[in-house]
């Protein structure tokens, strides 16, 4: 997939440093072994050398965290055309779904998955942390997205078949909690 119109963290230099934490250790396995990879926005990418999820060395307190994900600049930052065929690739990635799955995506961003799988004829459910995600996947392809996490999305045990998420574990600040729930 071409990256080059991902969303993307403005630059941190531009965010209030009491906005900030640095990460002593993995938010998943909790080991402290890691390296560095790159550098974006002058936000370290580091990987756990442990269990090798690529996380950010730095990142938004998680009380601040909405203000980067409801900015228009953040989801904005794509055509229509192009979230759609990233959302249509993610769907190819999970091979020949039947029909009657129930699925829900969380992370969903500017809804590119979301339409690609009710254009595929699934039943789709969609959330987002950003408000201005759900509004854009309201714009471009008429996809209804709820505002909020997975967990406060309250969604009865065993209705879902497929929850599908991209590019989320590493924003997660409990990640256990998310994979229980």
């Amino acid at each position: 997939i071409n990256t080059t119109n991902m969303p993307s963290l403005p630059h941190r230099d531009q965010i209030d440093q009491s906005h900030l934490e640095t990460l002593s250790e993995c938010p998943w396995c909790r080991s402290e072994a890691r390296i560095k990879l790159f550098v974006e926005n002058g936000f370290d990418y580091v990987q756990c050398l442990a269990c090798k999820l690529i996380y950010l060395g730095t990142r938004l307190k998680e009380d601040f965290v909405s203000r980067i994900y409801d900015s228009n600049s953040y989801h904005g930052a794509a055509s229509a055309e192009w979230t759609l065929r990233v959302g249509q690739k993610r769907l190819a990635l999970l091979g020949r779904l039947d029909r009657s799955l129930r699925i829900h995506e969380d992370g969903c961003g500017a809804g590119g998955f979301a339409a690609a799988c009710r254009d595929a004829g699934h039943e789709i459910t969609a959330s987002d942390v950003g408000s201005d995600a759900a509004q854009r996947a309201r714009t471009l392809f008429g996809v209804e997205v709820r505002a909020g996490s997975l967990a406060a999305m309250a969604i009865p045990d065993s209705s879902l078949d497929v929850v599908a998420s991209f590019n989320l574990l590493s924003h997660l600040y409990r990640p256990w909690e998310y994979m229980r729930e």
